[in-house]
């Protein structure tokens, strides 16, 4: 962890949504180096069906030497089309 940056925390403050719902989840990330650090933080959420991920947000950010930095993105959870009731 002495080397450089690495994500501190990531997830979600909960467990499972229902489609139509909106999540917000992110990650920390903590630049524990000796000298500061450019990074880019990018967030995925699962596709429609579950099979996959799909990228939702993307930050870029300059850490400096013991900094961190949060990014979050709030997320409506996709209907999937057999379950809507607009078509």
């Amino acid at each position: 962890m002495t080397r450089g940056c690495f994500l501190l925390e990531a997830g979600a403050p909960v467990f499972s949504c229902e489609p139509g719902e909106t999540l917000t989840f992110g990650a920390e990330v903590l630049n524990a180096g000796k000298q500061a650090q450019d990074l880019t933080v990018l967030l995925h959420g699962p596709v429609v069906g579950g099979m996959g991920s799909a990228g939702i947000a993307q930050q870029v950010a300059h850490l400096n030497v013991k900094a961190g930095r949060r990014a979050t993105v709030t997320w409506p959870v996709p209907v999937p089309v057999a379950a809507r009731s607009d078509i």
